[in-house]
């Protein structure tokens, strides 16, 4: 399993990221990295694909 920029995450990845994160932790994310949270839900939903980010 790979995380690849460009596209979706693999669905088990997306499972776990359900089972064990929430708004909280996309809101942490989001602060630390910059990425909007309704990215960072759109990832973990598989709507959107995985961006490029420079930290």
């Amino acid at each position: 399993m790979s995380i690849r920029i460009g596209e979706l995450i693999d669905s088990e990845v997306s499972q776990l990221l359900i089972d064990f994160t929430d708004r909280v932790d996309r809101a942490e994310a989001s602060v630390s990295t910059g990425v909007g949270t309704s990215t960072l839900r759109d990832i973990t939903y598989r709507t959107n694909v995985v961006i490029g980010i420079l930290i």
